[in-house]
């Protein structure tokens, strides 16, 4: 096995070129990993423009590798982080069930907390629990003592010193400075489709458990919803922020809403957390204090235009989060990329190096 590179110099411009390797003699090869990148990639990893892009936005917080990505429809399918680091070449990949295509990995755990750093924003790390959305269920509790080790690990990964055995892969990956990860998400819309879904909170109290027992100062998200505000559904849920399911309330700083609707909908929710703060309701569930939001995917999405409507409907609901704020934490459109040239384009956001309408509110 080699290895080579070369500089390629275009002689036009495209938009849907293809790269062939032609040899000038018969004969036979195999090859392994093609890779190219823009002679002015920032950190030798991403397109420029596109940088500059989210840069110019002031971004504050980035969540990575994002939601049904991580968790896929079974084990094979899943976003496995350990999987993503080391020589890209060696990486191997695996079938993103939850969007339909094959991914090499190459963005991996490493390259997306490198992404954040380069655009001034703060990583959000998500958890695998052992939730798989195409089998709708969990891997047993007695078996999934390995999500917990790995969210344990990716912080060690992210910030530790060459003393620390994920410290030093980071280093030797290539990043000798901590990244600096203070923030995860254990899971993704875990009870926000079936509130009465009985395993997510024993899963959460595994993996909180763990991570706050070597690092007691982590801020962590709990995936899903806390209960049903927009349908003035005040009865407990299953999220082990209030409790239910066997277990009591746990420790909770706060939890994830996942909102897309269409434009007039999604303008009718501007004041959906203006009485989130109820203290007799808050009293009752989780001992006088609703933990806090985060609206981590959001948008006005039963529509194939990403025109103005759609962009001011997201403006009416953000101006209601504002003036929340006490309640609401952050915000995080869903999805911010996908190529124009890719027949798969959730809710028809074609961004591919230009803003859509909704990436100027």
């Amino acid at each position: 096995r080699s290895k080579h590179t070369a500089t390629l110099t275009a002689s036009a411009g495209c938009s849907n070129g293809t790269f062939a390797v032609a040899p000038s003699a018969q004969g036979s090869m195999l090859l392994d990993s093609i890779s190219l990148f823009p002679s002015d990639a920032v950190a030798g990893l991403f397109r420029k423009d596109i940088i500059d892009m989210v840069t110019a936005m002031k971004p504050t917080l980035m969540r990575i590798p994002g939601g049904n990505y991580l968790e896929g429809t079974g084990p094979r399918t899943r976003w496995a982080w350990k999987n993503t680091i080391g020589l890209p070449e060696a990486r191997p990949g695996h079938y993103n069930s939850a969007w339909g295509y094959w991914v090499n990995d190459g963005l991996g755990a490493r390259e997306l907390l490198i992404f954040a750093n380069v655009t001034n924003t703060i990583p959000l790390m998500s958890i695998f629990t052992g939730y798989y959305l195409g089998q709708k269920q969990y891997t047993p509790l007695n078996e999934s003592q390995e999500f917990a080790q790995d969210a344990v690990d990716i912080i060690e990964y992210s910030n530790g010193d060459a003393s620390t055995t994920w410290g030093k892969k980071r280093i030797d990956d290539g990043s000798p400075e901590p990244f600096g990860l203070a923030n995860l998400e254990v899971g993704n819309e875990e009870t926000l489709y079936n509130p009465a879904l009985p395993n997510f909170p024993g899963h959460y109290q595994l993996i909180t458990g763990e991570v706050w027992n070597k690092y007691p100062g982590i801020n962590i998200v709990s995936a899903g919803e806390f209960v049903d505000i927009e349908h003035a559904n005040r009865t407990a849920s299953c999220s082990p922020c209030v409790g239910g399911c066997g277990l009591p309330p746990q420790k909770c700083f706060s939890w994830d809403e996942h909102l897309y609707r269409s434009p007039d909908q999604l303008a009718n929710l501007g004041g959906l957390y203006d009485n989130y703060r109820d203290p007799s309701f808050c009293q009752t569930l989780t001992g006088g204090k609703c933990p806090d939001v985060y609206v981590l995917e959001y948008a006005a999405a039963n529509t194939q235009q990403w025109d103005l409507q759609a962009a001011i409907s997201e403006a009416v609901f953000l101006i209601g989060n504002e003036r929340n704020s006490e309640s609401v934490k952050c915000t995080s459109f869903a999805y911010s990329f996908c190529t124009l040239l890719t027949p798969r384009s959730m809710y028809g956001r074609n961004l591919g190096g230009n803003y859509a309408t909704n990436g100027f509110v």
